[in-house]
């Protein structure tokens, strides 16, 4: 994508139904917050396994980018926690290309720093890890992903930033302000360590120059691959 804009934005696939949280309840659930498999929904065919239904999910989501916004999402973030073993199989049978925690439990993802990697049994899709917390409510959170900031510019991996500030006003104006800090201090005080891009530029990032089986970017000094 380019722009003339000095700044844009990415938007991405949430799925239609968003499993594991209170938007999920719906009139087939008995208007309560269910998972994948939890009810027969009005969008659903005749074919209800794990991987047809989460497909029809995000293909759905699809559409309405497509009707309403005129382009279809590259990306796909899993709402709340909720995905199963074939998530990654089925947003990248709906032409997804990068994904965010499709493959990676809550204590995988907080103790440890999951690199971006191709989930198995998937050859395509790329999953982008996200850093928690993600809603930046109080300086406390802030100061914890200063943390994993910090520990992913010792490693030299990825750092990524979630947060719903357009969701989340209603409390006050923490969220946007805090946010717009901790972009502040990376851009002032990270020593340029950091390149500031959208999930897809981290995934398209790692497949194209890092990634083993799929990298077209090699580089090389006097002769010796780097």
């Amino acid at each position: 994508y380019t722009s003339d804009k000095p700044y844009f934005a990415e938007i991405g696939n949430h799925m239609f139904h968003h499993y594991g949280t209170n938007a999920s309840a719906a009139e087939e659930n008995g208007w309560k917050k269910t998972t994948v498999g939890g009810a027969v929904y009005w969008w659903q065919s005749d074919q209800h396994d794990d991987i047809t239904e989460q497909r029809e999910n995000a293909e759905l989501c699809n559409k309405y980018f497509e009707e309403k916004l005129g382009f279809r999402p590259m990306g796909f973030a899993v709402p709340g926690r909720d995905y199963t073993e074939n998530t990654p199989q089925a947003v990248e049978e709906a032409g997804i290309r990068v994904g965010s925690d499709t493959d990676a439990s809550q204590w995988h993802n907080v103790m440890e720093l999951p690199v971006p990697h191709h989930p198995n049994g998937v050859k395509d899709l790329v999953d982008v890890t996200k850093k928690y917390p993600g809603d930046c409510h109080n300086v406390y959170r802030i100061q914890v992903l200063r943390y994993w900031m910090h520990l992913a510019q010792r490693r030299g991996v990825h750092f990524l930033y979630m947060a719903h500030q357009h969701l989340v006003r209603y409390y006050d104006n923490a969220c946007y302000h805090l946010s717009e800090r901790l972009f502040q201090y990376v851009l002032d005080e990270c020593h340029g360590d950091f390149y500031v891009t959208t999930a897809s530029g981290m995934a398209m990032y790692w497949e194209r120059v890092l990634c083993p089986d799929h990298k077209v970017v090699h580089v090389s000094r006097d002769g010796e691959d780097l």
